[in-house]
């Protein structure tokens, strides 16, 4: 996430890009994630 803010994520770099968001769910409760923590970073 940093690096694509950054821009320098090289051939893989997203143009302009200005927000980014991570989701990572684990832990299980049943059949489903038991926590989830969702990631969102910015520039200006």
């Amino acid at each position: 996430m940093v690096t694509q803010l950054r821009g320098e994520a090289g051939s893989r770099q997203v143009e302009n890009a200005r927000f980014a968001i991570a989701e990572n769910g684990g832990g299980f409760s049943g059949v489903e994630e038991a926590s989830t923590c969702i990631t969102i970073l910015g520039r200006q």
